[in-house]
């Protein structure tokens, strides 16, 4: 069974977008229908996809994946992680 970390994330300034809520259920769905092990969702609220190293949870996000501490990431859209990918 793989283990998975999932990461939600919305800015301040995003109306409309999908809520925190939405994302994180849309994970858990993911990973019930996929048969992976979910360990937790890391969540960075209210914080601009600009800058990684301004995220407090994508940071705990990297060093668990520096770790090997889960075999993938999830999250509900891969602009959540990054604008432009991660600088």
């Amino acid at each position: 069974m793989k283990t998975i970390l999932g990461y939600a994330r919305i800015s301040k300034d995003e109306d409309g977008s999908v809520s925190l809520d939405y994302q994180q259920a849309a994970i858990r769905e993911y990973a019930d229908r996929h048969g992976f092990k979910l360990t937790r969702i890391e969540i960075d609220n209210g914080i601009s996809g600009k800058s990684v190293a301004a995220r407090p949870a994508v940071q705990r996000v990297l060093a668990a994946m520096d770790n090997r501490e889960v075999d993938a990431v999830v999250v509900y859209k891969s602009d959540r992680m990054s604008r432009d990918g991660l600088e």
